[in-house]
């Protein structure tokens, strides 16, 4: 079950992912025409810098689901990484629960925020009135996507709690070892057994 959900989220994380890259390109292209703009004419690209801020947020919100699924935010493991597994597993569960209740609050209030901005179709007053509700809506996009990560995460690592306990590697040895011991000592007592027959 949780293999299937998990494999529907990673689809919607690379999707978004993919996004934020071409917007990454798209960019460095508006960057790059505004300073080329500077250099021919003297001054600015008209609309440059505003469309600059707004790919920057669409970066950042399609892009942060898919760097939680790549676990690619920082974070110290120097208490967890000394813990047994279960007990790790616990702590990392109720951290990602954390995470997802706060990511839950910042996703409401995001809404409410870009359902008002679409609402009055909200521009950013400047040189060129550009449209920010989009922008908005994306944030809320991303913020949806991130919070089925933390879902899937918690579920994993809620999983590794209640996992039945792993047999320990000293006992499978022994018990390794226990069965060579038996496996010599038929071979001993049957080796026995044809000399004496032999003998006989």
């Amino acid at each position: 079950m949780i293999g299937k959900f998990d494999g529907a989220v990673a689809k919607v994380s690379n999707v978004l992912g993919m996004v934020s890259g071409v917007v990454t390109v798209l960019l460095m292209a508006v960057i790059l025409a505004d300073v080329v703009h500077r250099l021919l004419r003297g001054g600015s690209l008209v609309g440059a810098y505003e469309l600059a801020s707004a790919l920057l947020v669409v970066i950042v919100f399609t892009g942060i689901s898919y760097v939680e699924r790549a676990d690619g935010n920082v974070k110290v493991t120097l208490l967890t990484d000394r813990l047994p597994v279960r007990v790790a597993a616990a702590v990392r569960a109720a951290g990602t629960l954390v995470a997802l209740v706060v990511v839950l609050w910042f996703t409401r209030a995001t809404a409410m925020e870009a359902i008002a901005s679409f609402r009055v179709r909200e521009v950013q007053a400047g040189v060129v009135d550009f449209p920010i509700w989009p922008i908005k809506i994306m944030v809320v996009l991303g913020f949806f996507a991130l919070i089925f990560e933390f879902l899937v995460r918690f579920l994993k690592q809620a999983s590794l709690v209640v996992a039945p306990a792993p047999t320990p590697a000293a006992e499978v040895d022994g018990n390794a070892e226990g069965a060579n011991a038996n496996d010599d000592a038929s071979s001993v007592s049957m080796m026995a057994g044809v000399g004496g027959g032999e003998r006989a």
